[in-house]
């Protein structure tokens, strides 16, 4: 592991910007740009995305307002399927909202290896407190869905591209209301390619009026085939701990677990049937290496140097700022 931090992964990208798709490079040279014509803006005057596929066709896609008086009332967000010059073939509504109109805001495409895409959009709603939500819906290139995902948060801590292909994605959640009330940090990796979550990592603390207070730790990684989890709970006024197990269920059903002593781990990886290895920002531990384990601040490991990194068009952001 030493003290080696993880490079940054640069991507092509597709953009719009001033009612035209921009293609940029990774060494942030512009390949070209093209004009979104007539023949789309007169229908979906709001172009946020654009996306383009292996056959040199296009999605395109924006939240559409709809305004009564000159106040915003409703919008849906609108895929628009063009040729290779823009111009306009179909299109399908995804969703329509109603609710807290100012957040909602299409924020990009992630291109997937069996030529589908995935529209990333932002919407939100206000119940005690404003909750804003990532939704993941993936498309064919003849705009019909495929699968969807997605999470609630109350403030996003990061957005980025791994070496392996996921995203690591790390959020807040705080929700207070009369009886109960949680609030949690979480860390996931998710894959666009399966649509699925491959680890996540959440803290939580909160109170609910029949239990009282609680904190809790939670760990889920299906990396490897197998599921692998790791928490443990506190309810302070029932004086009740249950302590931290680390649980393999095998594709077969059987679970293996064991309760080595808690650290504050980043990940735990699965090197084996029944061991694990606790990773930290710059450390590793063997809980199996003795009692309550060895700490290794340089662990030497094998083939881990990064040979490429993918130029795929992949999701641009620009701010994660809600």
């Amino acid at each position: 592991m030493g003290q080696t931090s993880i490079p940054v992964i640069l991507e092509d990208s597709t953009l719009v910007q001033n009612n035209t798709v921009v293609r940029k490079l990774a060494n942030g040279s512009i390949a070209w740009q093209k004009t979104i014509p007539v023949n789309v803006l007169s229908k979906f005057p709001t172009i946020e995305a654009a996306v383009e596929l292996n056959d040199g066709t296009f999605i395109l896609g924006g939240f559409q307002r709809e305004y009564n008086q000159g106040n915003v009332v409703a919008d849906s967000l609108v895929l628009i399927k063009t040729d290779n010059n823009l111009n306009y073939l179909s299109y399908v509504r995804v969703w329509q909202f109603n609710n807290n109109l100012n957040y909602d805001l299409l924020k990009g495409f992630v291109k997937t290896s069996d030529g589908n895409v995935v529209v990333v959009f932002l919407s939100a709603n206000t119940y005690f407190n404003t909750i804003y939500g990532y939704s993941f819906i993936k498309y064919t290139p003849q705009l019909q869905q495929v699968a969807s995902g997605g999470f609630a948060f109350t403030e996003l801590l990061h957005w980025r591209p791994t070496p392996c292909g996921y995203y690591s994605i790390g959020y807040k959640f705080n929700f207070p209301s009369i009886k109960s009330s949680s609030a949690r940090t979480t860390s996931i990796l998710y894959d666009f390619e399966t649509m699925s979550i491959q680890t996540t990592r959440t803290s939580e603390s909160g109170t609910v009026a029949y239990m009282g207070s609680y904190y809790r730790e939670s760990y889920n990684s299906y990396l490897f085939g197998d599921t692998l989890t790791a928490n443990y709970q506190i309810v302070v006024s029932q004086q009740y701990i249950s302590p931290f197990t680390i649980s393999l269920r095998k594709a077969d059903g059987t679970i293996f677990q064991k309760r080595p002593a808690l650290i504050d781990f980043n990940h735990i990886l699965q090197t084996g049937d029944t061991t694990v290895l606790f990773l930290g920002p710059n450390w590793a531990l063997n809980p199996d290496c003795g009692s309550p384990g060895t700490k290794q601040p340089d662990l030497s490991m094998a083939n881990l140097t990064l040979q490429s990194t993918s130029t795929t068009p992949a999701l641009s952001f620009g701010s994660i700022s809600t």
